[in-house]
Protein backbone atom coordinates (compact mmCIF):
# COMPACT_ATOMS: atom_id res chain seq x y z
CA UNK A 1 0.00 0.00 0.00
CA UNK A 2 2.74 2.66 0.96
CA UNK A 3 4.19 2.17 -2.48
CA UNK A 4 0.96 2.99 -4.54
CA UNK A 5 0.91 6.21 -2.03
CA UNK A 6 4.16 7.09 -3.08
CA UNK A 7 3.58 6.65 -6.99
CA UNK A 8 0.69 9.06 -6.38
CA UNK A 9 -2.16 6.63 -6.10
CA UNK A 10 -5.09 7.15 -3.96
CA UNK A 11 -5.84 4.24 -1.45
CA UNK A 12 -9.45 2.51 0.05
CA UNK A 13 -8.06 0.50 2.55
CA UNK A 14 -10.65 -2.04 4.21
CA UNK A 15 -9.16 -2.61 7.65
CA UNK A 16 -12.06 -4.77 8.71
CA UNK A 17 -9.12 -7.98 9.08
CA UNK A 18 -7.25 -6.32 11.54
CA UNK A 19 -9.75 -4.45 13.83
CA UNK A 20 -10.34 -6.68 16.38
CA UNK A 21 -6.37 -6.30 16.88
CA UNK A 22 -5.97 -2.88 18.27
CA UNK A 23 -2.01 -2.74 17.63
CA UNK A 24 -1.55 -3.89 14.56
CA UNK A 25 -4.68 -1.89 13.43
CA UNK A 26 -2.81 0.99 15.58
CA UNK A 27 0.47 0.55 14.07
CA UNK A 28 -1.20 -0.05 10.55
CA UNK A 29 -3.00 3.69 10.72
CA UNK A 30 0.32 5.09 12.20
CA UNK A 31 1.91 3.96 9.14
CA UNK A 32 -0.35 5.39 6.55
CA UNK A 33 -0.47 8.52 8.19
CA UNK A 34 3.36 9.45 8.33
CA UNK A 35 3.39 8.04 5.00
CA UNK A 36 0.47 11.01 3.96
CA UNK A 37 2.48 13.39 5.94
CA UNK A 38 5.37 12.31 3.64
CA UNK A 39 3.43 12.60 0.47
CA UNK A 40 2.21 15.84 1.85
CA UNK A 41 -1.10 13.97 0.96
CA UNK A 42 -4.07 13.45 3.15
CA UNK A 43 -5.76 10.22 5.08
CA UNK A 44 -9.20 9.85 6.85
CA UNK A 45 -11.48 7.38 8.00
CA UNK A 46 -14.31 7.12 5.55
CA UNK A 47 -16.27 4.09 8.25
CA UNK A 48 -15.05 2.43 10.80
CA UNK A 49 -14.18 -0.17 8.16
CA UNK A 50 -12.17 1.81 5.54
CA UNK A 51 -10.03 4.59 5.23
CA UNK A 52 -8.62 6.74 2.40
CA UNK A 53 -4.84 7.94 1.70
CA UNK A 54 -4.35 10.33 -1.03
CA UNK A 55 -1.25 11.41 -2.47
CA UNK A 56 0.09 15.27 -2.88
CA UNK A 57 -2.74 17.85 -3.97
CA UNK A 58 -5.72 16.09 -3.18
CA UNK A 59 -7.37 16.97 -0.03
CA UNK A 60 -10.14 14.96 1.86
CA UNK A 61 -13.39 16.83 2.50
CA UNK A 62 -14.64 16.40 4.76
CA UNK A 63 -17.99 18.20 5.07
CA UNK A 64 -20.83 16.66 5.87
CA UNK A 65 -24.19 17.06 3.86
CA UNK A 66 -27.12 16.60 5.34
CA UNK A 67 -30.29 16.44 3.62
CA UNK A 68 -33.18 18.73 4.34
Amino acid sequence: LKREIYNGNIIIADITPIKGDSLTRDRALKDLKQVALDVSGDIAMINDNQVVVTPMSIKIDRTKFTSK
